[in-house]
């Protein structure tokens, strides 16, 4: 048997690589060993529709179960018709397609989980249906992966991160209820599932060809939720002791290069949004080998996975605040369920593990992404070991938090690093100010994805270019979006009453007079608190310097050098010193329906400058200032 993974490596690996260099015989070898450790046959973890104790109550848990696939039985399967899929390459638009297409997951799934519970039959119609019609559909890669058509126009069969959640739901499903449908269905979803996703894995895992998943070497969230889809499906559903074990081989080898997506620090570079998409595939994958290994094959035991885990409590600006970094949505969430499972096999909450999460809502949101059970309380707060701070030394990222964790104070987040990162912005220096449960200043988060967001048009879009985040414009230049764009940390100073931070910002603009521009943070944990942000500039020769604000609240200049932004109950004050050099401000709507952009601009250009702002929360403009001329 021939591997072609040795010496397999990211031509531009992060900083902190993992490296992707198994030989031949050593893959095997592991191979041989996992198939030891693996039942002899496939199958999950979950308890059987048989065990009808453990059935009943999560259906007691989860009254809302039933009535979903009650309401479901009255629709129709979701349409799927090959026109709506050519929409990406006609028009470049994705939701059209991929709404109906996980539709037809979360209703397979939701069918599945009420027959469980039921045991008499009501849905098996119902299932069999929504599994014929995903077995048959044409391809089950989605279009956005498919920009050639090649999966479309049946030349190719790949895995994608549709296809890998298409081949574990419908594996969940067979070893689920296998016995209760029809033997004809049953064999035409276990060949669906070699020829949709075994196959092509272990052709590319073999060596027989380098084209296919070429995700097993990706630094990104692809290859945790790929990898998760397959070798889980495979664990459920593959005869062979021998392949079950080569696949989680291959899984295993490849898996560490996940890591080069979150910095040595925990910190995930993909946003909080793709912690919860990532991440939680790795988990999921992580706890079905370590139950159905019974401990032998240990994902959690690397001392990043803990950093990571407690990433979501670390960057927590203030309760149920998180900042939008990256393609996240405004105020992303983490997912209780991926701490729960965490902490029943690391101590997140000092020296404390959980009891181990419930296989029944853990087997349905692995297969189907859908739970109807709720998550147990975990505080955020317990995860912190410092509750005024977080500092992701390497990822140049600082959270500042005032004592007693209270939404109706600053707190406020900053971020540096570098750009050109997997669903990265353009945002080197930007700040957050969250305050009564709204984040005032703010980084607007991702938009709804085209055609062109993964593509070279990418950072035209002026809500993921530095149009959309509160940073300098140097000279009229944006930032740059390589991965050479990026900043250093000149200094960091933290106490109880107050933490600064400077950054050194040229090298996130390709400008060749900038000789200087720092940008200094002062947290102050007085009153509700305050912020001062001070931006140092010079040139070789005289340029324009502007820098902005982004809010989704109202901005009132109430004169020349204060503004007042309100945002629902949140009231922020802005001070701004220039010295005595004039300036002016703007403001324009980012992208229609988008934010506001406030953008403060020196009137001439200069060789030198120092522009400050300062920001404090309150409900009223101090006379003085909001008389001034």
């Amino acid at each position: 048997m021939a591997f072609a993974l040795a010496g397999c490596s990211d031509p531009d690996p992060a900083p902190q690589a993992y490296a992707w260099e198994v030989s031949d015989s050593a893959l095997e070898d592991r191979a041989w060993d996992i198939a030891g450790m693996l039942p002899v046959e496939p199958g999950s973890y979950v308890p059987p529709v048989s065990d009808r104790s453990a059935w009943e109550a999560y259906g007691r848990q989860s009254p809302q179960l039933l009535a979903k696939a009650k309401t479901f039985l009255n629709q129709p399967v979701p349409a799927l018709p090959d026109d709506l899929y050519l929409t990406f390459t006609t028009k470049g638009t994705r939701k059209g397609y991929e709404r109906p297409y996980s539709a037809r997951i979360e209703r397979l799934g939701t069918f599945t989980a009420a027959e469980a519970v039921a045991n008499n039959g009501q849905f098996i119609p119902a299932i069999e249906r929504e599994l014929q019609a995903i077995l048959v559909e044409k391809t089950w890669v989605m279009p956005a992966h498919d920009r050639d058509l090649k999966n479309f126009n049946g030349e190719v069969v790949d895995v994608d991160l549709g296809a890998s959640r298409r081949g574990l739901a419908v594996a969940g499903v067979l070893t689920l209820l296998g016995d209760k449908l029809s033997p004809e269905l049953t064999e035409q979803a276990h060949a669906e599932l070699k020829r949709r996703v075994f196959d092509p894995y272990l052709k590319r895992l073999t060596g027989q060809d380098d084209s296919l998943c070429k995700w097993m070497k990706w630094d990104n969230n692809w290859n945790a939720v790929c990898h998760s889809g397959v070798v889980a499906a495979a664990l459920f559903t593959l005869p062979s002791e021998d392949t079950r074990g080569l696949i989680v081989a291959g899984a295993e080898a490849a898996l560490p290069r996940y890591f080069n997506s979150f910095r040595s620090d925990g910190f995930c570079t993909e946003g909080l949004s793709y912690w919860n998409y990532g991440f939680g595939h790795y988990v999921t994958l992580a706890e079905t080998l370590w139950r159905l290994s019974e401990g032998e094959i240990d994902l959690y035991e690397s001392p990043l996975v803990r950093k990571i885990a407690t990433y979501p409590a670390r960057l927590e600006m203030a309760p149920r605040q998180f900042p939008s970094f990256g393609d996240s949505p405004r105020n992303p969430q983490p997912e209780a369920w991926i701490l729960d499972v965490c902490a029943s096999h690391l101590p997140l909450s000092g020296d404390v593990k959980q009891e181990p999460y419930p296989a029944i809502p853990l087997f349905l949101e692995q297969c189907f992404r859908v739970s109807f059970s709720p998550s147990r309380p975990l505080s955020l707060a317990a995860m912190r070991e410092d509750q005024l701070r977080s500092w992701f030394p390497e990822a140049q990222v600082y959270v500042g938090r005032m004592p007693g964790d209270s939404s109706e104070q600053m707190a406020i987040a900053v971020k540096g690093g570098r750009n050109g990162e997997n669903h990265g912005h353009n945002d080197l220096g930007q700040f957050i100010i969250a305050n009564q449960g709204r984040q005032v200043i703010t980084d607007p988060g991702g938009e709804a994805y085209t055609a062109a967001t993964f593509g070279p048009k990418r950072y035209e879009s002026p809500m993921l270019n530095s149009i959309g985040h509160p940073v300098p414009v140097i000279a009229g230049q944006l930032q740059g979006s390589e991965r050479t764009a990026t900043t250093e940390v000149v200094s960091t100073d933290f106490t109880d009453g107050e933490d600064r931070v400077v950054f050194d910002l040229k090298g996130a603009y390709a400008v060749s007079t900038l000789a200087k521009l720092e940008r200094e943070y002062v947290y102050m944990r007085q009153g509700a608190g305050e912020l001062q942000v001070t931006d140092t500039v010079a040139f070789s020769k005289p340029e324009a310097f502007a820098s902005s604000l982004i809010t989704y609240g109202s901005v009132e200049q109430m004169s020349p050098s204060e503004l007042l932004i309100t945002d629902g109950d949140a009231r922020l004050h802005v001070k701004i010193d220039s010295g005595d050099v004039p300036f002016s401000v703007e403001q324009e709507l980012v992208r229609p329906k988008g934010p506001l952009r406030v953008l403060i601009s020196l009137d001439d250009p200069l060789v030198k400058a120092t522009m400050s702002y300062h920001f404090s929360v309150g409900s009223e403009i101090a006379p003085q200032h909001a008389n001034e001329e």
